[in-house]
């Protein structure tokens, strides 16, 4: 039988207690008086002492309906709780009354046995732990407090006078009451408690080893955090003055200087803003100048900086023969301190109204000191242009891809190289290499610097189309083919973008398979009238000429031109307003004499006309 059931009187079985003799048997009636629907099995086991008994009345009584096992509630209380603590104290008192008892029946079975051998008992039956009514009365006198069932006995409790066998004197071992308190007590707490009992780590060493590593990092970001603030809360610029004066030493022109600060990122830094070299006109404005210490010159009797970075600084090439001086004099020990490398970031570098903007640029400078060249690139990295001072001057050389002489111009070159030498204003072009227009264009020229672009020199050039040239020059798609020759010219325009269309010069020209549009010489020789011809194409194998071009028009003369059986010469002039105004004189050959007919050309570059002369 399982020890933990626990079971209950039935309605049947309180009215058994009451009626003695539906229960005759004294160790089945005692059992059923134990049963008290909080006692399991084995606490009735323990109260009477033996387990087969106990097993043998509770099925017994099971069996005849007096009991029945209890059906656990799903949820308990304290106040249950504190009546099953009560109802132990009870049991436990009776208990300790039944073995008080036990010695005074021993006695009297003693006496008792000589003259009731006949009415033994079966030695599978239990004793009685209330023989007579002497005990009961006895029992009631020892504890003011008993259990219901008790109080509703009459006197005698059993239905005869027979004595129980003697039973040993040894106790069963059982837990005190506090020990079952307590244990009732935690049994209580862990029911009410869903989640398990945590207990609490064990820390190691390797736990507090990464605890210190913890405080150690956080020491750190905080000491760098301090170190922050210091740099952000101190007065840098109550030591501007002091170092405008020490630069001015090291140039040797003033130096002005309006904010100084400290940079932690992305390197630790001495950052100058708003800086001034110079006065007037010729002073060289800097945005940002950032000067990164040399760490391992901080206890040497020099200290220097590794790298010096100059940011947002227009730097024309008219002023670039003063800037040598100014690094002769940082070359000096007993006035400046040693400079590694220097860059130059967001300078337009410009000259005569060409600028290079945004470009980047590096100081290459000797071992001691002394400034070598300049070398710079493009945003786009599409030219790069290095300057070398000479004695003369500076020595330029520009190399590019891609490259317009403004935004928005035609003049796009494929590639552009060229090496000058810049002497005051004077800039001289020496080696000029042009790809334009599928084409060459090689020669010299000299620009001189001013408030206008000034240019004079000579080229040659081959193989340009003659097409896209036209369209570059605004004149239209008039004419194709490929284009050669040679001109001496100069040019003076408001802006850079605009000198090609400003050109004056003399030259001579050679165009190989090309067509003249708007114009059909065939036609007007078919005709024989002197109704205008408009339209058509008139297509040769060559024509060469003369040119002379200048800002109130352009003139085209010793026009020779040669198409099969067809040959055509004279002149055409071109106003600026695009108006035409010529003579030609086509000769038609034939198999035995030659036709000539004189030309007159009108109209405009747009729509021009053709009539036979008279």
């Amino acid at each position: 039988m399982d020890q933990n059931l626990i079971y209950v009187k039935t309605e049947s079985g309180e009215n058994a207690i009451q009626q003695r003799d539906r229960v005759i048997q004294r160790s089945v009636r005692m059992v059923l008086i134990l049963v008290d629907g909080h006692s399991s099995v084995a606490d009735l086991t323990r109260k009477i002492g033996n387990l087969q008994m106990t097993e043998n009345a509770l099925a017994e009584l099971e069996k005849a309906g007096f009991i029945e096992l209890k059906e656990e509630d799903s949820e308990d209380s304290l106040l249950a709780e504190s009546q099953q603590v009560a109802l132990e104290i009870r049991n436990s008192a009776i208990e300790n009354a039944i073995y008080s008892s036990k010695a005074e029946n021993r006695k009297k079975r003693a006496l008792d046995e000589s003259r009731d051998k006949a009415s033994e008992m079966p030695a599978s039956s239990l004793p009685s732990a209330f023989d007579a009514n002497d005990e009961l009365e006895n029992l009631a006198s020892r504890f003011s407090m008993l259990p219901p069932e008790l109080e509703r006995l009459e006197k005698p409790i059993f239905a005869d006078n027979r004595h129980p066998e003697p039973e040993s004197d040894a106790r069963p071992s059982r837990p005190s009451l506090l020990a079952r308190l307590k244990s009732a007590r935690v049994s209580k707490d862990r029911a009410l408690d869903d989640e398990p009992i945590k207990l609490k780590p064990v820390r190691h060493r390797a736990s507090e080893g990464k605890s210190w590593v913890a405080r150690f990092f956080f020491a750190l970001v905080g000491l760098f955090v301090l170190a922050g603030v210091v740099l952000l809360l101190f007065p840098f610029n109550s030591f501007v003055p002091d170092l405008a004066r020490v630069f001015s030493t090291a140039v040797g022109r003033p130096v002005g200087i309006r904010e100084m600060r400290v940079d932690i990122y992305p390197e630790p830094g001495l950052v100058l803003s708003d800086v001034q070299l110079g006065q007037g006109n010729e002073a060289i404005r800097i945005s940002q100048i950032s000067l990164l210490p040399d760490l391992g010159t901080l206890f040497s009797e020099r200290r220097g900086f590794r790298r010096v970075v100059v940011s947002g600084t227009a730097l024309p090439l008219e002023r670039f023969t003063r800037i040598p001086a100014i690094f002769a004099a940082l070359a000096d020990p007993a006035k400046s301190p040693s400079i590694g490398s220097i860059l130059l970031r967001n300078t337009d570098i410009s000259f005569s109204g060409i600028v290079l903007r945004d470009a980047e640029a590096e100081i290459q400078r000797d071992s001691t000191g002394m400034m070598q060249a300049l070398a710079a690139r493009s945003a786009d990295r599409n030219l790069t242009l290095v300057a070398k001072p000479v004695a003369a001057g500076v020595e330029l050389t520009v190399e590019a891809f891609a490259w317009e002489p403004g935004e928005g111009s035609k003049f796009v070159s494929d590639s552009l190289g060229f090496k000058g030498l810049l002497e005051n204003d004077t800039l001289m072009i020496s080696g000029l290499d042009i790809r334009i227009f599928g084409g060459y264009i090689q020669g010299d020229a000299i620009v001189h610097a001013g408030a206008k672009p000034n240019l004079t020199g000579t080229i040659i050039f081959e193989r340009v189309d003659a097409y896209r040239l036209g369209d570059a020059l605004g004149i239209g798609r008039r004419l194709s083919g490929s284009l050669a020759g040679n001109m001496r010219f100069s040019a003076n325009s408001e802006t850079w973008m605009n000198i090609f269309s400003a050109i004056a010069g003399e030259g001579e020209f050679n165009i190989q398979r090309g067509s003249i549009y708007g114009i059909d010489l065939v036609e007007v020789v078919r005709r024989g009238s002197e109704i205008p011809v408009h339209g058509g194409i008139t297509s040769f194998e060559q024509m060469s000429g003369q040119m002379r071009l200048g800002p109130e028009k352009n003139q085209f003369y010793n026009l020779n031109m040669a198409s099969g059986l067809m040959q055509s010469t004279g002149l055409v002039d071109v106003a600026a307003n695009g108006r035409l105004a010529g003579r030609l004189e086509l000769l038609m050959k034939g198999s035995v004499n030659y036709t000539r007919v004189p030309i007159l050309v009108a109209g405009t570059l747009i729509s021009p006309t053709l009539q036979p002369a008279r």
